[in-house]
């Protein structure tokens, strides 16, 4: 009795949703930017950047590029990344849409190519709401600025993903990585076969 009941509360919580929601919030004018990730609407990861941030993180980047001390991966560090490289497409494809809305106002002081940014920009996110299945007509607006130079982006979605989903997408990376090195062997035996 007790197995049957551990049973169904692992199938009942393998398919319950998983709630991750995003926020970004960016304003030219004040020169601050904010980033949030909450999963079950608990906060995960929360970042508040202003404009002196960005430019002392891009300074280290180039200052760190330019020691060129690079070291060996391991073993361990190559298979996790095979792993991610196998799985998280797969991820990707299960993530289901709860809602999404994006606010943009552009402007780079130049008519010309603040109609190409806003352009570009709408294509870019009408492509992203047609891969995740979601109507770009009510969950948006994207507007050019023709007369300052400002970038004001207030950005929202929450995505659902199950216990089962994930579990389903580690056994198919697991059983891709392991089996991908036999398959390519198989394949070039099989060919050098025929051709002879």
């Amino acid at each position: 009795m007790m197995y049957l009941v551990f049973a169904v509360l692992f199938l009942h919580i393998s398919i319950v949703p998983i709630a991750i929601s995003i926020d970004i919030d960016i304003d030219s004018d004040s020169k601050m930017g904010n980033a949030a990730l909450k999963i079950l609407f608990v906060p995960i990861f929360v970042k508040r950047l202003s404009a002196d941030d960005i430019k002392k993180f891009v300074d280290h980047e180039k200052g760190s590029a330019d020691g060129g001390n690079k070291k060996k991966k391991s073993a361990f560090k190559n298979a996790l990344k095979k792993f991610a490289v196998a799985a998280i497409p797969k991820l990707l494809s299960r993530i289901r849409t709860r809602d999404m809305y994006l606010s943009c106002m552009i402007g780079t002081g130049d008519g010309f190519s603040t109609a190409m940014t806003v352009s570009t920009v709408k294509i870019i996110y009408s492509q992203l709401c047609a891969y995740l299945d979601y109507s770009c007509s009510t969950s948006g607006t994207i507007t050019p600025n023709y007369d300052d130079e400002c970038i004001f982006v207030r950005y929202y979605g929450i995505f659902s993903l199950c216990f089962a989903d994930i579990i389903y997408v580690m056994l198919c990376a697991f059983i891709d990585v392991m089996t991908r090195g036999k398959v390519k062997r198989r394949k070039t035996y099989a060919h050098n076969n025929v051709a002879e």
